[in-house]
């Protein structure tokens, strides 16, 4: 019986051991990555205070950062207009052309005959005579 007490007290002390070792390797890391903490904290704060002393560097560089933004939207927004535009010339110089064709067919002597017939005109089938002053 006083056996199996000290194999039970020795699997428990063992265990304790494993256990404090194994707080004893975490608090090492935790002390560690405190340290660690410390000096990304450091870090950081040396980055502040870096943007502040190049505070109007920085206003500079959002000044132009806001231009070239600015820039982009007018330049895309005119090359919008542009494409209108040249769809309008487009479409009216299609206008022009019918408009053309229109009055090229509407010229041509049979066209005249035929709109001049209503008003009881014939054309001339003679060479014209010419009238000179004999003085």
């Amino acid at each position: 019986m006083n056996e199996s007490k000290n194999k039970s007290t020795n699997q428990t002390n063992s265990q304790i051991k494993k256990k404090q070792r194994s707080c004893g390797k975490t608090n090492h890391l935790m002390a560690r990555s405190q340290n660690n903490k410390k000096t990304t904290t450091s870090t950081r704060f040396k980055g502040i205070e870096w943007l502040f002393m190049n505070l109007p560097f920085v206003c500079y560089l959002a000044l132009l950062v806001g231009v070239y933004i600015y820039s982009s939207h007018s330049v895309e927004g005119n090359l919008r207009k542009i494409e209108a535009l040249k769809a309008e010339v487009n479409d009216t110089k299609w206008r022009y052309m019918d408009i053309k064709k229109d009055i090229m067919y509407g010229s041509t002597q049979s066209q005249i005959e035929e709109k001049v017939a209503e008003l009881d005109l014939k054309p001339i089938r003679n060479a014209p005579i010419k009238i000179s002053d004999q003085n």
